[in-house]
């Protein structure tokens, strides 16, 4: 079923099956997205992660972790490094390094480990400003960059890059799936207003 037929069937019976539905748009046609753009990955590849907890409304503050080949989630807070396998269920997932990239991949764990032991990661250093959980992911990717002889990335293009575009798709199939079970109904902008206000979003500094 293609979702213009789903959106027409729920016009016409919404008030008799409205649960069956939502579980419908859900499972069919936001699940499948948000999985993509979500915690997915699989043995063997590294990824950026950026956790939400109780919803992504687009502003939200994330919490930003990294990887190792095995889906250890890496990441800095207040209390200094951690390697957790669990807690990061509801996150937005950036891939770091493609798949074929066998060389790095081998390294990928080592380097990893080595880096967060460094003094630069202990507690004490924390500052929820200058020196968070992104610092040390930006921080951590830069190291690999300049030891593959690459030029480093600043916090605003990769974050312009990578992160925005994956950050929006989120909160655009979160607020479809959250408008509908409240409301019943969503009103977006046509094709062409969504495309004109993408090149907009391009153009502003």
């Amino acid at each position: 079923m293609h979702l213009s037929a789903f959106l027409a069937l729920l016009s016409t019976d919404i008030g008799r099956n409205v649960h069956f539905y939502l579980h419908l748009l859900q499972e069919h046609f936001l699940g499948p997205i948000l999985k993509k753009l979500m915690s997915e990955y699989s043995s063997g590849s590294v990824n950026l992660f950026f956790h939400f907890s109780g919803g992504y409304n687009g502003s939200s503050d994330l919490h930003v972790g990294i990887t190792n080949t095995n889906g250890l989630v890496y990441n800095y807070n207040e209390t200094g490094v951690h390697r957790v396998e669990h807690g990061w269920e509801q996150c937005i997932s950036i891939l770091l390094v493609q798949p074929d990239m066998y060389g790095l991949l081998n390294q990928w764990d080592k380097y990893l480990e080595e880096f967060s032991t460094g003094e630069a990661w202990f507690f004490h250093r924390y500052d929820e400003h200058h020196h968070n959980c992104y610092t040390y992911a930006l921080t951590f990717i830069n190291c690999v960059l300049a030891a593959q002889g690459k030029q480093p990335t600043s916090k605003s293009e990769f974050t312009e890059r990578f992160v925005i575009p994956q950050t929006r798709k989120a909160s655009k199939y979160i607020t479809l799936y959250q408008e509908v079970a409240e409301n019943y109904f969503y009103i977006s902008d046509s094709p062409d207003q969504e495309k004109n206000n993408s090149e907009e979003d391009k153009l502003l500094p």
